[in-house]
């Protein structure tokens, strides 16, 4: 249903690995939150890059760079608006620890 929210993807990605969490295909989606949590013990240092045509990663790409996220601590990245991504585009996430996991809720 329209206006409905649910969850798009899940990832925990290997430590200092970037990582497709969301890979856009049939039609476009619209992405009202991400959801960082670190449930380490030390300090994380996080990254999200959107490809909007499935592009290798590039520095403009960068919504999110070397973002601190303390251990047991959430990052809550909301859109004013949803963040659309078309058709082959991809959300990437980048953590230096691999107790960080990423939560994508859209439509």
């Amino acid at each position: 249903m329209a206006g409905e929210s649910s969850l798009l993807a899940q990832s925990n990605p290997s430590a200092s690995t970037l990582t497709d969490i969301l890979t856009v295909a049939g039609i476009a989606a619209e992405v009202d939150d991400i959801i960082i949590t670190n449930q380490g013990s030390t300090t994380a240092l996080v990254r999200l890059a959107i490809a909007p045509t499935g592009a290798a990663v590039a520095a403009e790409q960068y919504i999110l760079y070397g973002e601190s996220l303390g251990p047991g601590r959430t990052l809550h990245v909301e859109f004013r608006r949803p963040l659309r991504i078309p058709v082959g585009g991809i959300l990437r996430g980048f953590a230096d620890s691999a107790s960080v996991s990423f939560n994508v809720v859209g439509a």
